[in-house]
């Protein structure tokens, strides 16, 4: 799967026909993590901040809601629930990143007068993911780092040419509140933040209700490379395997129900948000056997990848659930690309999930040489963390399938 690097999330123009929002506004965007589990945007008209707006002494700050317009998006600030009574300044600016050629990495919003160049406020969406166009490409180059108040973080674009740091959070944003969580457990609630942006808890002994986000921390991936065998592969077949390990605080059958609810990938999964079954009923009873097609951003391609895949493995056991696939993106003799994706039980509650693509045959070297190998390390790793973090939402109890 050449194609499949995927930490810059680039595809074709042309697949954004369908994923343009059906609503214009207006909206609030939420960003997603390691250790921001959908927080929500606030500003003060000017940078850009994920968290909770009230913990920042300034009169200014307030949530955003945005519309679309017909060459932007707009934001103003939602005061409406806990921020009713703000009488911020700033309203209707263009929501904008910097471009190829700024050495700003600030997102920003703008004001008609204010001086943009070197930005880009061409955003649109996959799904309810939230993308930049960039030369005919859309891109999510999103991080979080954060800020001198607890709890608060910067949004900056394209982290690759900011400098390293250990503070920056890769993050995606998206259009959706985090879901309804199982439990109290590792939730802050933020009664600041306005009641009808998210979803309301009651609170034992009382009538009210409070506004929520989530703020646990989410455990980190493990890449590794290697040789790891698959259905198809031996060891001793093997070029090279990219690979990451996690382990989740949730039942392992839970956690591979996500993972085998294939109608569910865009909700969560940015590396391989699509895989839809050439046979309808298949979408509904996958087996061995089964062929699909797997929906791909590329990294600094021209489109989205459509790889052909086979289901080799869908197994629920007691310990350890299991599914596997093999990709039909190049012939045989060229190559053999063969995924694996595991869930252990370490307990009734935890679970160490296991994913790696191992790869053999003549094309398989060339693609250790090149950038491929990297970039399958990354968006494993980066795969597994946004399982993490979609299980520690509390979404689990509404994922997949109930098979046993």
């Amino acid at each position: 799967m050449h194609h499949l690097g995927l930490t810059t999330f680039a595809a074709s123009l042309s697949a954004t026909a369908a994923a343009v929002a059906s609503n214009t506004g207006p909206f609030s965007l939420y960003a997603y993590g390691t250790g921001v589990g959908g927080l929500p945007i606030f500003s003060s008209g000017d940078e850009v901040f994920v968290g909770n707006f009230s913990k920042v002494d300034d009169s200014e700050a307030a949530p955003v809601q945005f519309t679309i317009g017909d060459d932007a998006w707009y934001a103003s600030p939602n005061t409406t629930g806990y921020a009713k009574g703000r009488e911020p300044s700033w309203s209707n600016l263009t929501f904008a990143v910097p471009g190829p050629s700024s050495s700003s990495h600030s997102v920003k919003l703008f004001n008609s007068t204010a001086d943009t160049d070197g930005y880009i406020s061409d955003l649109m969406t996959y799904g309810t993911f939230v993308m930049v166009e960039e030369n005919g490409q859309m891109t999510s180059l999103w991080y979080a780092t954060p800020s001198e108040i607890d709890g608060v973080y910067v949004i900056g674009w394209n982290a690759s040419d900011a400098g390293h740091s250990d503070d920056k959070v890769a993050i995606t944003l998206k259009m959706t509140p985090p879901s309804n969580p199982r439990s109290m457990d590792n939730l802050e609630i933020l009664l600041e933040f306005p009641f009808n942006s998210f979803a309301h808890l009651s609170i034992p002994g009382t009538t009210e209700s409070a506004a929520f986000v989530l703020t646990m921390e989410v455990p980190k991936a493990v890449g590794w490379s290697t040789p790891t065998a698959t259905p198809s592969l031996g060891t001793g077949r093997i070029v090279f395997t990219a690979g990451s390990t996690i382990v989740i605080d949730a039942p392992a059958k839970e956690v591979f129900n996500i993972m085998v609810d294939f109608r569910r990938y865009s909700e969560w999964n940015t590396w391989t948000p699509k895989l839809t079954f050439i046979d309808t009923e298949a979408s509904e009873a996958v087996g061995p056997g089964d062929r699909g097609i797997l929906e791909t951003l590329t990294h600094g391609g021209e489109d989205m990848a459509k790889i052909p895949i086979e289901i080799l493995a869908l197994n629920y056991g007691e310990q350890e659930c299991k599914l596997a696939w093999k990709s039909h993106y190049l012939p045989w003799w060229a190559a053999t690309i063969e995924r694996v994706q595991t869930v252990a039980a370490k307990g009734p509650d935890t679970c160490e999930v296991k994913n790696w693509e191992s790869m053999g045959g003549l094309a398989a070297y060339a693609m250790k040489l090149s950038w491929v190998s990297k970039q399958l390390e990354t968006s494993n790793v980066r795969y597994l963390e946004e399982l993490a973090a979609f299980v520690k939402g509390g979404v689990t109890k509404n994922a997949g399938s109930t098979k046993a």
